[in-house]
């Protein structure tokens, strides 16, 4: 029913599903029937319709699997057309990755995503196309946020889970040291390693500190080259301003929210960095006014956000911020952190 009539079968099956889901131990049957089905043939449809209630299938019946085992055999099945090639048009790959961006396997998550990213990072020297890059680096640092909870999780007592995990992020920060240092014309992708599969996860992650032997590292290493492409693009802020500024804000509040830790960060310096010129990379309006999209605007918030939080006063601050709000005034930028210290700070 599936391969002959998908556009019934999918909300028919999705809908069975979440009813015995709650009753019913769905991992067996996600496994040896739907899995390979979904991901090998209906996510390759030409129908976006088709493709959409495919991925909202396999994203519920991904939360079944109870063991790392389990969780690591569904990972495999749902990764394998990817890194096989398999899906050949570009709108196929972007639904592929928006997919594993929110396979999250129940309580095994860090299994599953441990699989999962050693596939997306295959894919990261084959995708040029905006869309995808976008897409694909989305799904990877969801998977990098994952994997840093479990590490947390773990402790470095638990050999199986802490070492899985550790190497993981590893192959990761090595993969995203090689991206953060591809030339100009590959901006695009450079852009998606510095602010999403970099800046997403350590942005949040940030949040509860960056001090543990695994994050000095293998995460250190990464923010101290964001801060040196912030450093360069603040000698010259016009010519950066056509690219490197996504970066360079990235660089700056990630640097700012794991100040606590001397060794990413001289806080005083790179505070002078912003406010001691004129043509400051954050606040000089013929700069920030080159960041048109919700994603540059976010950073840039969260640049200003960081400077208000180490206790900068500089009244071009404000201008920032009403600019920003005023020029896109998304929902997710309004409520977001630095918005409600806008209005606090005004």
């Amino acid at each position: 029913m599936l391969l002959r009539s998908p556009e019934a079968g999918l909300p028919t099956c999705l809908w069975m599903s979440e009813i015995l889901g709650k009753d019913v131990d769905l991992s067996s049957l996600y496994l040896e029937v739907f899995a390979d089905t979904l991901a090998s043939n209906l996510l390759k449809s030409s129908n976006a319709s088709v493709r959409q209630s495919a991925a909202d299938l396999l994203a519920f019946l991904a939360d079944t699997p109870r063991t790392n085992e389990d969780a690591v055999k569904a990972a495999e099945i749902i990764t394998k057309p990817l890194t096989l090639g398999r899906y050949t048009q570009l709108e196929q790959r972007i639904s592929a990755y928006r997919l594993l961006a929110g396979v999250k396997a129940g309580g095994s998550s860090w299994a599953s995503s441990v699989e999962i990213l050693a596939a997306l990072l295959k894919m990261t020297g084959k995708e040029t196309q905006e869309a995808a890059v976008g897409a694909l680096f989305a799904a990877i640092g969801s998977h990098v946020a994952v994997i840093i909870e479990g590490l947390r999780d773990n402790g470095e007592e638990s050999a199986d889970g802490y070492e899985q995990c550790k190497g993981a992020l590893k192959q990761f920060s090595e993969a995203a040291a090689k991206g953060l240092a591809l030339p100009e014309r590959s901006a695009v992708v450079r852009h998606g390693w510095a602010a999403d599969a970099i800046g997403e996860p350590l942005w949040k992650a940030a949040n509860n500190g960056l001090r543990a032997t695994w994050a000095t590292e293998l995460i250190h290493p990464l923010l101290k080259a964001l801060v040196a492409t912030a450093e360069k693009a603040t000698a010259s802020p016009l010519i950066a301003g056509s690219s490197g500024t996504l970066e360079a804000h990235v660089g700056f509040a990630l640097a700012l929210r794991s100040a606590s830790d001397s060794s990413v960060v001289d806080v005083e310096k790179l505070v002078s960095l912003v406010t001691g010129t004129e043509k400051s990379l954050v606040l000089w309006d013929k700069v920030y006014h080159k960041c048109t999209g919700l994603r540059e605007c976010m950073w840039l918030l969260r640049a200003v956000q960081m400077l208000f939080a180490r206790g900068c006063d500089d009244a071009r601050l404000a201008k920032v911020l009403i600019w920003v709000l005023c020029k896109l005034p998304d929902p997710s930028l309004t409520v977001s952190q630095a918005g409600l210290s806008a209005v606090e700070w005004m």
